[in-house]
């Protein structure tokens, strides 16, 4: 008796959602004559973003502070680098404009974001599963009926992964450059995203 036939398919689906956070990151970075002027400037000016940052809030914000980093420059004129960065997640999506405002107001901080994100607990993802699910069984339904029969009992299902890359907005970096005309020039509204699904399948085929 020969084996019973099958037939392999690929289901793939997507679910376009808001986002549930962002994030912003903030590096802020000086250039002084020695280590010990660098590290006391960037103290400084690393304080007064911390200061202004705190002032958000608690509420549905994260923030985290980097390691400072310093090295020195070669040549004649040497001169010493260091930089620390701050970075501002938040579940308010409206408050995007807010926040980088409180990163614009600080001097020489270089912007990066806002990166919009959603949640894996975010419903979208169990949804475009199952969508991928069913998008795969469709597609093998049409090809038993190609061949004159039936789908059969399913023999195996692989899970392909599921991905929301994050979107953002065109990286901000520091005043003097992207923000000549100030903020308004970036769009820091709420980005949708897209939530993809894949699976692949196999089902018994049932032919005549």
């Amino acid at each position: 008796m020969s084996e019973q036939p099958t037939v392999v398919v690929a289901g793939h689906a997507e679910r376009t959602v808001d986002p549930d956070r962002f994030s912003i990151t903030g590096d802020v970075s000086v250039r002084a004559a020695d280590s010990t002027a660098a590290l006391g400037e960037l103290a400084q000016r690393f304080a007064t973003l911390d200061h202004a940052v705190l002032a958000l809030g608690a509420d549905g914000i994260t923030v985290e502070r980097g390691a400072v980093h310093s090295y020195g420059e070669g040549g004649r004129l040497r001169r010493w680098n260091a930089g620390r960065s701050l970075s501002v997640t938040c579940t308010d999506t409206a408050r995007a404009t807010e926040v980088a405002q409180v990163f614009e107001r600080v001097p020489d901080v270089q912007l990066n974001g806002p990166f919009w994100q959603v949640d894996r607990a975010n419903p979208a993802y169990d949804g475009a599963q199952s969508d991928a699910v069913r998008d795969a069984r469709a597609r093998a339904e049409r090809y038993a009926v190609a061949l004159g029969g039936e789908l059969g009992r399913l023999v195996e299902l692989r899970d392909q992964g599921t991905s929301a890359p994050m979107h953002f907005a065109a990286a901000m970096r520091a005043k003097g450059e992207a923000f000549d005309g100030g903020l308004e020039l970036i769009d820091l509204s709420p980005q949708q995203q897209t939530i993809s699904a894949s699976v692949e399948a196999r089902w018994y085929l049932v032919l005549p």
